[in-house]
């Protein structure tokens, strides 16, 4: 497991925070919360991407790292602020304009990108270089799946198996996701 770092200007919504207290697994969040000034979380206000980093990184050596990070993913696009022409918007350009859901949640610091790229018209490779771990941005990709697609509608998310990780030691991380 890499360890998550970003530059000391970089602040994060809360929005994004928010994530942390409606999961599935928020109870084992909370102990975490108070030691990483995040027990006071508000939307529309900014905080220290430093210290949601810092949290997930004490996180990971809880027994249940991916079931954690996943869970956090998971409500990342129920909590996080959506820019307006991406609110109502279908799947395919949610994926497309992930990066600038990424970049709008974030200020004052390269947080690296996310590029989506259609391989057809119902699968899509994500490239990215992300300050967060793998198994979160899974997490996310899942929730916007969840979210954007119609309901009943089948999907698989999956990383690419031929290309290591940035938690593996890798320089990207590629996931990708499809549907029908």
């Amino acid at each position: 497991m890499r360890t998550l770092t970003c530059e000391p200007t970089s602040e994060v919504r809360g929005d994004v925070l928010l994530s942390l207290l409606t999961n599935l697994r928020a109870d084992n969040m909370k102990p975490y919360l108070k030691q990483f000034s995040l027990d006071d979380i508000h939307a529309n206000e900014w905080y220290p991407t430093k210290n949601f980093l810092d949290m997930l990184n004490e996180l990971s050596r809880n027994p249940n790292l991916t079931p954690n990070y996943v869970a956090i993913g998971l409500n990342v696009p129920e909590t996080a602020y959506m820019p307006p022409e991406l609110e109502n918007a279908s799947f395919a350009d949610v994926l497309e304009g992930w990066d600038n859901h990424y970049q709008s949640n974030h200020r004052h610091a390269d947080i690296g990108h996310k590029i989506a790229e259609k391989v057809h018209d119902q699968h899509y490779k994500i490239t990215m270089q992300s300050i967060y771990p793998d198994d979160m941005e899974y997490g996310v990709l899942y929730g916007f799946a969840k979210r954007f697609l119609p309901s009943g509608t089948q999907f698989t998310v999956w990383y690419d198996e031929d290309e290591p990780r940035m938690d593996q030691g890798g320089t990207q991380t590629v996931i990708h996701v499809s549907w029908h």
